[in-house]
């Protein structure tokens, strides 16, 4: 019976380096999200009984260093004074105020929610939203807090425009509940749930917008030229019933030489086409554009493509902030082409594969022996509930440790299980906390007959001497 779990438990210590893909990706669509959604986050490391002073300890991601112009410690130090001397004078004493009533509460009730000005190293003001939470201990003295904060800058000037602007009001919304479909259609479907879904709010933009196509377009390089390839299109009925357009899906910047530049650097091209020069109206007159908006959009490796607007009946130029809406759709869009393509298999294998290894979880930790994994290189890979107990250390900390980490007598000796197991001795004993015990080792092979791992099996026999 064991025999059989530790076969299953090899074929989980072969498939470690994709288990630690799948979680890299999670880490990285995560990421990706926070981006997409402009949060950036930064932790509180409270070390003294004041902790709301220049000199506490913070962590800060890097985004929210970028985001404020900085590039790292080096100008923007790891203390708490970097941020809060970059407060408006206005909204200091309130914001660090609130911050101190929240870490100084001990029963963890008061929150931290505020909005405040900060100086970016450009010298602009811009508004945020910031909220946390805080790890506490026992008594309830703080011990971490992690903020998130969002720029609001644009939600407040737009809230400014209420009264004046309905109808802008009403596309922000609208920019909204897509931006909301297309993030949950990130964090729970399959490939060709994401497909469908980008279609879907694609037409979304084109009703709301009153515009003929909307498409995602890629760029490629094929024989040291610089193509763009079309991703994804919708179009309107008006557009589907105009005759002679030529079905282009592969174009080259040779045809529009100045976007390929303008694009880089993250200009955009928005209005009439009478107004663009004459060899870009020569190259949309195919396509019978009268009014059109092209945003650049990036990915980690840079300029990744662009999202193009056509108006086939008017003639319209989007307002700066339907830019930024439409850029930050037009880049949320992109992040889930890019991660239904090099990630389709695990969004489809995902739940079952989570599945199979909480089963053969439940299974060892069932089995009241204490059994331990470590791979080839003696890194801890799993401990089963009973030998969690032994050892009274979280498992979970333990991971990718050595397992000389444990500290057994046999540790680092040539007694150690896993050493005796390469010299084919497949029992080996210890002694802890006045008790005597045996351990079983034998090693993991994969279907190459190489050792990849070892498992350790631990009995007490302290009455069987």
């Amino acid at each position: 019976m064991l025999k059989a779990i530790f076969q299953k438990i090899s074929a989980g210590s072969r498939k470690k380096i994709r288990r630690r893909a799948e979680i890299e990706f999670e880490l990285a669509k995560q990421k990706l999200i926070n981006e997409a959604l402009g949060i950036e986050t930064w932790d509180i490391l409270i070390t003294s009984e004041e902790p709301v002073n220049p000199t506490t300890p913070v962590s800060w991601s890097q985004e929210f260093r970028y985001a404020l112009g900085f590039s790292d410690e080096n100008d923007f130090p790891d203390m708490l004074g970097s941020w809060s001397g970059r407060l408006h004078p206005d909204d200091k004493v309130k914001t660090l105020t609130e911050l101190s009533f929240h870490i100084t509460d001990h029963s963890g009730k008061t929150p931290f929610d505020v909005e405040y000005r900060l100086m970016l190293k450009t010298g602009e003001y811009r508004r945020y939203h910031a909220f946390g939470t805080t790890l506490r201990n026992s008594r309830g003295h703080a011990r971490k807090m992690t903020i998130a904060q969002v720029d609001i800058s644009a939600k407040r000037q737009l809230e400014r425009m209420i009264v004046d602007n309905r109808d802008i009001i009403e596309k922000k919304n609208k920019a909204l509940n897509i931006q909301r479909n297309l993030v949950t259609s990130l964090l729970t479907g399959s490939k060709d749930i994401l497909d469908k879904t980008l279609i879907r709010n694609m037409k979304l933009i084109g009703k709301f917008l009153r515009a003929d196509r909307v498409q995602i377009w890629r760029n490629d390089i094929v024989d040291a030229n610089m193509l763009f390839i079309l991703s994804h299109e919708w179009v309107s009925d008006y557009g589907k019933q105009l005759a002679n357009i030529p079905d282009c899906k592969t174009l080259s910047y040779d045809d529009v030489p100045d976007w390929e530049d303008k694009l880089k650097r993250g200009k955009n091209i928005n209005g009439a086409v009478e107004d663009l020069l004459p060899h870009e109206k020569s190259f949309l007159s195919r396509f019978q554009v009268n009014s059109l908006a092209v945003l650049p959009l990036f990915s980690n490796d840079g300029f990744w493509g662009f999202m193009r607007i056509d108006n086939c009946r008017d003639e319209v130029t989007f307002s700066e902030l339907e830019i930024v809406d439409l850029t930050q759709l037009g880049q949320l869009m992109a992040f889930i082409i890019v991660l239904s393509e090099d990630y389709g298999e695990i969004f489809t294998e995902r739940a079952n594969k989570m599945e199979l290894a909480h089963r053969y979880k439940s299974i060892l930790d069932a089995i009241p022996t204490p059994i331990s994994v470590t791979d080839a290189g003696m890194a801890l890979t799993f401990i089963n509930s009973a030998f969690e107990s032994l050892i009274g250390k979280e498992r979970e900390k333990l991971y990718g440790k050595q397992c000389s980490t444990l500290g057994f007598e046999i540790c680092g000796t040539s007694n150690c299980a896993v050493v005796c197991s390469r010299r084919f001795v497949n029992k080996t004993s210890f002694k802890k906390d006045g008790k005597s015990y045996k351990v079983d080792v034998s090693q993991l092979k994969d279907l190459s007959g190489e050792t990849v791992g070892f498992v350790e099996v631990i009995q007490d026999i302290t009455d069987l001497k």
